[in-house]
């Protein structure tokens, strides 16, 4: 958007950069492109006065974690209450949806050298199997990039300087107040 802060407009700058870095893995937020437009040709006229040239096309997701355990925005019958089955059945369901997160923190630390600094059920996105395909399975991915931070001794890509602690204070481990990858 236009006249955004200076330090929303690093942090999607931030975000792009990071996005970029973790692409190749399966449980991770695809983007199709991102850059910025030298002409704003390629903005539909009723946006070209309320967005900058900058842009990133992700994948469309159906709906966050967040919205499948509170229900989502439009639909409340997507609320998935996980409290009324059993142990078993809920701990396999909570399995469902943090095994693919866990795998692509593992890809994002350990092959790409970048902590997402602010995993939430915000921004764990998921698609639901089609109920029509019986081999049809949960789709779950990590998104939103923009406060991680990049391990590399020759740079510091990181909201570090504009921003105490990164994350979001209720989702956070408590040495993540230290900052330190």
């Amino acid at each position: 958007q236009k006249g955004v802060s200076r330090e929303d407009a690093l942090r999607f700058q931030m975000e792009k950069e990071l996005l970029e870095r973790v692409q190749g893995h399966p449980n991770i937020i695809t983007l199709y492109a991102s850059g910025e437009a030298e002409s704003p040709a390629f903005i539909p006229h009723s946006l070209r006065d309320k967005v900058e040239n900058d842009f990133m096309i992700v994948e469309l997701m159906e709906m966050s974690l967040e919205e499948r355990l509170k229900g989502a925005r439009t639909n409340r019958a997507t609320r998935e209450d996980l409290l009324q089955y059993g142990f078993r059945e809920r701990l396999f369901r909570v399995l469902e949806y943090m095994l693919p997160v866990a795998a692509a923190v593992e890809y994002a630390h350990v092959i790409r050298g970048v902590c997402h600094r602010d995993i939430k059920p915000a921004n764990v996105l998921i698609r639901q199997p089609d109920s029509r395909l019986q081999g049809a399975t949960l789709d779950v991915r990590l998104a939103d990039f923009n406060v991680g931070k990049v391990k590399e001794d020759s740079q510091d890509l990181s909201m570090t300087g504009l921003q105490q602690v990164a994350g979001t204070l209720f989702f956070q481990a408590p040495e993540q107040e230290s900052n330190v990858l």
